[in-house]
């Protein structure tokens, strides 16, 4: 069950200790001693929007938020209906203070993701919605 989930299969592999990364899009081979997770993962097929939403993800981590935002723009870009880039999209635009960006962006992951049957995942995206709603509030009014 675990090769429907690239990113575990990336997971897999780390903690096993190899470089190898496979994914829906194929094999990253071993990567060069000191080359980044992200340049491994940008090696894999760029026309696959999994692919591209776990390099934003990644980049994400790494609070590299202008790339991540990148990312996950390609993987709308290729499928407009692709419900975790927009909430990836929305956590990269709140880090770089787009709030206002960030709600709308998890609006639209909810919407999606109720239409398509997830709606754990909508809650969810409602969830941060109202969190991001809070720490508005707080900046808006000089707390913490």
């Amino acid at each position: 069950m675990i090769a429907k989930f690239p990113v575990l299969n990336w997971l897999s592999s780390v903690l096993a200790g190899t470089a190898i990364l496979v994914t829906l899009g194929g094999v990253v081979p071993e990567a060069a001693q000191g080359e980044s997770i992200t340049s491994q993962v940008a090696q894999m097929d760029r026309s696959v929007p999994p692919n591209i939403y776990n390099t934003g993800q990644i980049s994400l981590e790494q609070h590299n938020y202008q790339q991540a935002l990148t990312y996950f723009n390609q993987a709308i870009a290729i499928n407009g209906e692709y419900a975790q880039a927009y909430q990836g999209r929305a956590l990269a635009r709140d880090a770089m203070g787009d709030s206002e960006g960030a709600v709308s962006d998890l609006r639209t992951a909810a919407s999606f993701y109720w239409t398509q049957g997830n709606a754990l995942a909508a809650y969810e995206a409602i969830r941060l919605i109202e969190q991001m709603g809070k720490k508005f509030v707080c900046r808006q009014s000089g707390g913490q």
